[in-house]
């Protein structure tokens, strides 16, 4: 169940509380915090839905709720860098690519002031290639003209591709769908991006030869994406334009992911959960073309990722899931054609992972010439039943040749 405003006004009506469900693209707020916000029962969002009467907040009306938590300076956003990279290090992770500019700050320059000052003095525990997210195209146009484009920086700290976030989340029913949700007719899910936005960046960003990254999970939002990609996106995708999360998806959205050669950013986690949730949220027919890792990885540049802080960043997790395609929490499986081998489910995240950064010259693999990062492992999980994967314990992570993470 879903705490209404009514019962976080319980708690307290004049301390503003806001609670965030894991996928963070929907929260629950009390009227304290929607007063806060500015947000009344009269107030409508672009690309977002507020419900006042029982205070949930959805997509980009929760930028309001955002715009009054109080703003961290640069050292409290060093801080919680160092936070989540020593947290990453303990589940062997030594590269990510990390959307962060608007996680805790209004605007990116902050964010990017932190990290380039820990890169710059050599305290970063985790390498991360930035996905640059923007409140609207004129703010990115700014960062452009401002100097900043894409592999600006060093191998601690760089700045990747444009980020854009095309709708929402399948577990809070935003994700934009074709049709109606199987399980709640009454919605689609929210376009949190329309087309022409959407064109408007990736247009933008070809200009300066950054690649673009579209988070888009309902095939509603993953059919926007891919008519701006048919029309701007260079034959065998040099810059490595791409999709984030290659979750729900048709057969024909799949053909033209792979003629373009598309890149694939997936998260095999997720089917811990959404295992036991896709067919009662889709139907059957679309959830048996979903999630279709093995034939990603084999017709395009695909890699693994975590999502995290909506899932933990646990690696060896995501390798069971890949190979097992059943849930590790629940009963539940989806189409098990799609499993992966040990040795293709670690390819993804470490010789892809690396492919997908344009760093797949220095890290990525163990070998001369190459950063030594690496991790040791408690056991060969290429030699043990692939249900245990997941209870293997992390040893040892290494980072440019320095101990992040030792298991004592």
């Amino acid at each position: 169940q879903k705490p209404t405003r009514q019962m976080l006004d319980e708690i307290s009506t004049e301390v503003p509380i806001a609670l965030t469900r894991a996928c963070g693209h929907v929260l629950s707020a009390n009227t304290a915090a929607l007063k806060a916000a500015g947000i009344t029962e009269h107030t409508k969002i672009e690309g977002g839905n507020v419900d006042y009467e029982n205070g949930f907040v959805e997509e980009n009306a929760l930028n309001n709720i955002h715009n009054a938590y109080p703003q961290p300076d640069e050292e409290k956003i060093k801080e919680y860098i160092r936070i989540g990279a020593s947290y990453a290090n303990q589940f062997g992770v030594t590269t990510v690519g990390s959307d962060d500019f608007l996680a805790v700050a209004h605007d990116y320059k902050p964010v990017l002031s932190a990290f380039a000052s820990l890169a710059y003095k050599q305290e970063m525990t985790v390498r991360v290639n930035e996905q640059c997210e923007f409140n609207n195209p004129k703010e990115f146009s700014k960062f452009l003209d401002d100097g900043y484009t894409f592999d600006v920086g060093d191998d601690y700290f760089r700045i990747g591709p444009l980020k854009l976030i095309t709708d929402g989340s399948l577990g809070a029913r935003t994700a934009y769908m074709k049709n109606a949700y199987a399980d709640d007719p009454t919605t689609k899910g929210i376009a949190s991006l329309e087309e022409d936005v959407i064109e408007t960046y990736v247009r933008l960003a070809n200009q300066f030869n950054m690649p673009t990254i579209a988070h888009a999970i309902g095939d509603a939002a993953l059919d926007n994406v891919l008519h701006v990609y048919k029309d701007t996106v260079l034959e065998g995708n040099p810059l490595h334009h791409g999709i984030v999360h290659c979750q729900i998806m048709r057969p024909d959205q799949i053909k033209q992911v792979l003629d373009q050669k598309l890149a694939c950013y997936f998260q095999s986690i997720f089917i811990d959960y959404d295992a036991q949730i896709l067919a009662s949220r889709v139907g059957k027919e679309l959830a048996s073309t979903s999630y279709p890792y093995k034939t990603l990885l084999e017709g395009t540049l695909a890699s693994n990722g975590s999502d995290a802080p909506v899932e933990m960043p646990n690696v060896l997790k995501g390798i069971e899931c890949a190979v097992t395609r059943k849930s590790i929490s629940y009963d539940a499986c989806m189409n098990e054609e799609e499993c992966l081998t040990v040795d293709e489910a670690i390819a993804s995240f470490t010789t892809n992972g690396a492919k997908m950064l344009f760093m797949d010259h220095c890290i990525g693999a163990i070998q001369e010439g190459y950063y030594a990062d690496f991790v040791v492992l408690e056991k060969d999980i290429r030699t043990i039943p692939v249900s245990d994967i997941h209870r293997t314990k992390v040893m040892l992570t290494v980072m440019d040749g320095n101990t992040v993470y030792s298991n004592d």
